[in-house]
């Protein structure tokens, strides 16, 4: 196996699972909850969450994707009103870093921004963001989780799919 193959099936791997994820942090972002479940999901969310963020900071690692150079904040945001104290984290890759070295994490609800009224005897709720806290940084900050995958999703998969591309076109004939 050469080594762009090998280098190619592990950027695979790690986007495949990244996909994923995002895929589910997206859907969970951007669906109102009776009040009553989102405490039974959040669980899962954040597995969800610890997930995403290990395998794609490993991509951007591979990819060559820095500290600054993707905005979270530039494509989907989903708009609520929120403390005006809160620190927001808007770049991916240090977003994706709090979250792997976080020593606190909260989930952040926000109400369903569009008055949309799913639930009668429950609060309608969304699960906005995360507030977390690290060794390096004890001050919490906000990560918006809906801009965080949808970020994945539209910038960061055509990322991967060049490099693919890229690497199968440099693959020695009769290479699998």
């Amino acid at each position: 196996m050469s080594e762009e193959t090998s280098e190619r099936a592990v950027v695979l791997i790690h986007h495949r699972a990244a996909q994923r994820y995002a895929h589910r942090l997206f859907a969970f972002s951007s669906s109102v909850f009776a009040e009553g479940w989102i405490q039974q999901a959040r669980d899962d969310f954040n597995e969800d969450l610890f997930n995403f963020c290990f395998h794609a900071y490993r991509l951007c690692d591979l990819l060559g994707i820095k500290d600054g150079q993707l905005d979270i904040s530039q494509g989907g945001t989903l708009h609520f009103k929120h403390e005006p104290s809160l620190v927001w984290e808007t770049d991916f890759r240090r977003c994706l870093n709090t979250v792997r070295h976080c020593n606190t994490i909260q989930t952040g609800n926000a109400r369903a921004p569009d008055g949309r009224k799913l639930f009668n005897q429950d609060e309608n709720l969304m699960a906005a963001f995360v507030e977390v806290a690290t060794d390096k940084h004890p001050q919490k900050r906000c990560i918006p989780i809906f801009a965080l995958s949808y970020s994945y999703l539209q910038h960061v998969r055509p990322m991967v799919a060049n490099f693919l591309n890229q690497q199968k076109k440099t693959e020695p004939v009769g290479s699998p």
